[in-house]
């Protein structure tokens, strides 16, 4: 391990950290969702906890894939000596030599692309995608015509999920008979939406992988005057979709706790600094939410990020 590394080890295992002395850089894939602004809120939190300065910055969109790029090689030049990254592509980290060399030790939270990490912090995308499914089966008596409104080619979270969705419903009775994507921005999944269903609900469930594809499509169901007709279950949680759980215009949803994932991934990586082994994989729990248990005591903790 380099001796800039070893030397603020040491200054972590003291449990003491001279200000500007090193930091960790923490780089989400966009700045769109709600679900960035918590995972950021508990890298922060625990960045606090373990008196370590934390780095945050992300690219616009999900498809900026050079801006993260860039975004890692700053956090490399400011000083961080250690990465938790959520990668916009298995591509975004080759040609780094810091990070493929190990002397830049990364830790990936959301999605898993492979090396170089050490650790993966994650929900398991495809069993919450099997969720997914299996809930909107169980509502429509596992019988109908459902669409699968994908996000964006490439992304492997939610390209898990969507293959989980399918998986769960391929010994019912539902038929897929709409399959496409709808964009990784709120603005593109309402619009392509829009544009997929103004001849009418001729589906009877739809399942969208993420929070903006999610958010799109309620808006735009709504507008079209479909949001009651189709049963509609999504994914990932903000405060815009409380409402239409509780009217039954969202037949259900499945929420990751992003609070706590920045708050693992970032404690993992301080602990990797610390030469501390740590698991390949933390699995961070999903939980289906519908109107019957949205205001639990559970759900709400992990909504707030308790």
């Amino acid at each position: 391990m380099p001796l800039k590394c070893l030397a603020v080890l040491a200054m972590l295992v003291a449990g003491s950290m001279p200000a500007n002395a090193a930091c960790i850089g923490a780089i989400t894939s966009s700045t769109e969702h709600q679900f960035w602004r918590e995972l950021i809120r508990g890298v922060n939190a625990a960045g606090a906890h373990a008196n370590v300065e934390v780095y945050v910055r992300s690219p616009n969109t999900e498809t900026n894939e050079e801006g993260q790029r860039i975004i890692v090689e700053k956090a490399i030049d400011k000083g961080c000596i250690g990465i938790v990254i959520a990668p916009n592509s298995p591509q975004v980290l080759k040609g780094i030599a810091e990070v493929q060399n190990g002397s830049i030790p990364v830790v990936f939270v959301d999605r898993d692309v492979g090396t170089p990490r050490i650790s993966a912090v994650k929900t398991d995308n495809y069993a919450a995608g099997k969720l997914a499914g299996q809930k909107l089966a169980e509502i429509l008596n596992g019988k109908g015509k459902v669409a699968l409104l994908r996000m964006l080619d490439g992304v492997s979270s939610t390209m898990d999920r969507e293959q989980g969705f399918l998986d769960a419903i391929r010994d019912t009775e539902l038929e897929v008979t709409l399959e496409t994507h709808i964009g990784s921005t709120v603005g593109e999944a309402r619009i392509n939406t829009s544009v997929l269903f103004a001849d009418g609900a001729h589906v009877d469930g739809i399942f969208t992988p993420n929070e903006s594809t999610t958010v799109g499509a309620l808006v735009a169901l709504k507008k079209l005057g479909f949001a009651d007709k189709i049963h509609h279950v999504g994914f990932d949680f903000t405060p815009v979709l409380t409402t239409a759980l509780e009217s039954g215009e969202l037949s259900g949803v499945v929420i990751q706790n992003p609070y706590e994932m920045g708050y693992q991934g970032t404690l993992t990586l301080v602990r990797i600094l610390n030469g501390e082994s740590v698991d390949e994989f933390i699995d961070i729990p999903a939980t289906y939410v519908d109107k019957t248990n949205l205001h639990s005591p559970e759900v709400q903790d992990i909504i707030s990020g308790k």
